[in-house]
């Protein structure tokens, strides 16, 4: 394992924590009487993860991971602390009883609220510190101009996520302007504002995407960034289309994990109505 795997791993594993600390701890609440710090599997796994993978981390991510985990620790204590005070009152004392679960419940939402932003914040650039916007591969994303459709705005309506090589965007911006054409709502992260967090806007995306479409030329096939993006897509149970670039040899677990999807070639004779029928297929035309 490398440097760049650890990160990785590492990122998973700390966001696996703040869905648990979003999600998991009420409904382990919901399903059982009795609760303690033993219980939070997601988070010992995570210290676990960060254990094995320290050695290998970027300069300065060790210490930025240990300092987090301290300040969530922290913050998991107080609501623990506030959750046994709760059941020491007695039921009969509802308005108590419901005053002390209101106290733990905003502590852990400050928790999960704290943890967030320093996954975002100092954990991202701690372990990416050499990925602003693509910048390691010469991908620094240019400010939205004329070359090509402005990427889908922030909203709930249904969209398709693209993932591709940067230094290829000309080539694949014809398929993104026609799919703009038909109505499409198309992201890709030409339209990152400049102080965003690159990786967590990247994540949320595909989380919130409801096709994943990555154009795959040998150049994408080889971009660790593009295959991050594809195994977090699959990861996040993503429908995924695979649009290929020309010949392309699929190596670094792309082959394992693109096989079970739909992939079509830009030679391909009907190569439009293929593409407008995958989409139409996931309900998106």
């Amino acid at each position: 394992m490398n440097s760049d795997e650890a990160s990785q791993l590492l990122w998973q594993s700390l966001w696996d924590v703040e869905q648990y600390l979003r999600e998991g701890i009420a409904k382990q609440l919901n399903a059982s009487t009795s609760f303690s710090g033993d219980d939070m599997i997601p988070v010992h796994e995570a210290v676990r993860t960060f254990q094995i993978v320290s050695p290998l981390l970027p300069p300065g991510a060790q210490s930025t991971v240990e300092r987090v985990f301290s300040e969530t620790t922290s913050g998991l204590n107080g609501f623990l602390d506030s959750l046994r005070a709760s059941i020491e009152i007695s039921k009969t004392d509802v308005a108590q009883r419901q005053a002390a679960i209101g106290r733990a419940n905003k502590t852990l939402n400050q928790a999960l609220q704290t943890y967030r932003r320093s996954l975002e914040g100092e954990v991202s650039r701690a372990l990416f510190a050499d990925v602003s916007g693509h910048a390691a591969e010469g991908n620094q994303d240019p400010a939205p101009g004329p070359d090509g459709p402005t990427p889908a705005a922030e909203a709930d309506a249904p969209f398709i996520f693209v993932s591709y090589a940067r230094d290829e965007r000309q080539r694949l911006l014809p398929h993104v302007e026609r799919m703009a054409q038909w109505g499409c709502r198309v992201w890709y992260d030409r339209g990152i504002p400049g102080t965003a967090e690159w990786v967590a806007v990247i994540e949320d995306r595909i989380r919130r995407c409801q096709l994943f479409m990555v154009f795959l030329s040998q150049r994408a096939a080889e971009s660790r960034w593009v295959r991050r993006e594809v195994l977090y897509a699959d990861k996040q149970k993503k429908p995924i289309l695979t649009v290929k670039l020309g010949d392309v040899e699929l190596g670094a677990g792309l082959d394992l994990v693109l096989s079970p999807y739909q992939m079509i070639s830009e030679e391909a004779h009907e190569f439009s109505e293929e593409l407008k029928r995958a989409i139409e297929y996931v309900r998106l035309l």
